[in-house]
């Protein structure tokens, strides 16, 4: 940094790392609510970004020198970064709560103190409890279930903090995680795109293409098309505020949040349910089509079409496959009536199959985790 030039650190990292990654925009009680609901209190100002903004200088890529940022070389991806002494900022720091990171600490050292002054505010137990309890459980957590696991973050019942492994249990264990979809109305998440194809392709045993290499002009049905499909793709987040928000409400300016429905557009969703029909009915393990294009992605229907003579069978593997024994009982009806309709011979119990696979991947039960 050099004030008299106007050449400051980047701000965007200190920024990020505590909105995004860490303690959120305003103080929370341990039950995630904010301390103060009328006037929220900001965790951080202006000044505290400036602050950690200097801690973070003086690192980059690794197997690069200290001026070069990318020599298209993809090991840098991989590669811890390293520190360039020369320029780290070493003067004293003032971060969170008033700790003061004291002048003439290495760039390394600097950086472990401002991680742990970030990992020590009362805010991070309840700011990732909550968003790892909406994406892995329900995206509209009692208080009372965020302070528990906000616990356990705070202590792991050994007096250590932190440990993931130990929330992780806390937040599937819960008893709210257990019973929430016979007790509470608004329990439960949206699935997200990706989530929802790979439940599809576990429960159909799916296979890759011998040549399907998720180079973006190869053809047909291939698990790099998800982004088109659905608005999400692994590892390509639009963003750093990612795929969606964890404070999306369902309706706008509502109290009722669904993180996930922020990218669910009837563009995504017309275009996720073309492709489900694609995937049934064109690469499947009797379609030439698969057999043609060794790029696709193909389903396995065999098991499920062995059991379609007998319709209950039939619905009993879907529903276990794909709704975890939660279809309701007036859709498992209402398919059922309509398999009826289908002949019985091998040609007909593969169309039951498909026709009901189909029908139970589109339907709205089938995309909400409860």
């Amino acid at each position: 940094a050099n004030p008299a030039e106007n050449i400051r650190p980047d701000e965007n990292f200190a920024r990020e790392v505590m909105q995004l990654f860490s303690i959120g925009l305003f103080e929370l009680e341990p039950n995630g609510e904010f301390t103060n609901p009328e006037n929220p209190v900001p965790t951080y100002t202006q000044d505290t970004v400036e602050e950690f903004a200097r801690v973070f200088t003086g690192w980059n890529y690794d197997l690069v020198s200290w001026d070069t940022t990318n020599l298209g070389n993809q090991e840098i991806f991989t590669t811890p970064m390293v520190p360039f002494e020369q320029y780290h900022d070493d003067g004293e720091k003032t971060l969170l709560n008033g700790a003061v990171a004291p002048a003439g600490l290495s760039t390394r050292d600097d950086l472990e103190f401002a991680l742990d002054n970030i990992a020590n505010h009362p805010n991070v137990a309840p700011f990732i409890g909550k968003q790892l309890i909406q994406r892995l459980v329900t995206s509209n957590p009692t208080p009372a279930y965020v302070a528990r696991v906000s616990a356990v973050f705070n202590d792991n019942g050994n007096g250590e903090r932190g440990d993931l492994a130990a929330v992780v249990r806390a937040i599937l264990l819960d008893e709210e995680a257990v019973s929430g979809h016979e007790t509470l109305a608004d329990f439960g998440k949206l699935k997200e795109p990706v989530i929802r194809w790979a439940g599809m392709w576990r429960a159909l045993d799916a296979t890759t293409g011998p040549e399907a290499n998720g180079i973006d002009n190869t053809p047909d049905f291939l698990i790099h098309r998800i982004e088109g499909m659905g608005g999400q793709a692994v590892m390509r987040s639009p963003s750093v505020f990612n795929f969606y928000l964890p404070d999306n409400p369902i309706v706008p300016g509502g109290s009722l949040l669904s993180p996930e429905m922020q990218i669910m557009s009837e563009a995504n969703l017309g275009a996720t349910h073309n492709n489900y029909h694609h995937q049934i009915y064109r690469f499947n393990e009797r379609s030439d089509l698969s057999d043609d294009n060794p790029r696709v992605d193909t389903v396995d229907l065999e098991p499920f079409t062995a059991i379609a003579g007998d319709i209950g069978a039939l619905l009993d593997r879907i529903n276990l496959y794909l709704f975890a024994g939660g279809m309701p009982d007036t859709q498992r009806e209402i398919i059922a009536e309509y398999l009826r309709t289908l002949g019985n011979d091998d040609a007909g119990r593969f169309a039951r199959a498909q026709d009901a696979l189909f029908l139970a991947l589109v339907s709205p039960q089938q995309q909400v985790q409860r």
